[in-house]
């Protein structure tokens, strides 16, 4: 995605641009709704043991994300197949 300010060839925003947290808020909830499918339509992802109860996979801080699952392959791997098709939809 590129966002042009002030006419300038530049594409983005600056850093500390007051914008920048609420373009944060915005992608992250693309990419929350997207893995949140992957999530229902793979059989083979498991929640990590302690967010299982509440289907917790996912929190956003600030400028961080960090993503929950179980230690195993096919559950990192629906991670890695969201993210890259989130890059490729993004073009981040």
């Amino acid at each position: 995605m590129a966002v042009f300010m002030d006419s300038s060839p530049e594409p983005g925003f600056e850093i500390g641009d007051p914008m920048s947290p609420y373009l944060f808020v915005l992608i992250m909830e693309v990419l929350q709704m997207l893995l949140s499918q992957l999530i229902e339509q793979d059989s083979s992802f498991d929640f990590h043991w302690k967010c299982r109860e509440i289907d917790l996979f996912q929190l956003c801080f600030a400028d961080d994300l960090l993503l929950f699952c179980n230690i195993d392959e096919s559950s990192v791997l629906v991670f890695q197949h969201g993210l890259q098709k989130f890059a490729n939809l993004s073009g981040l």
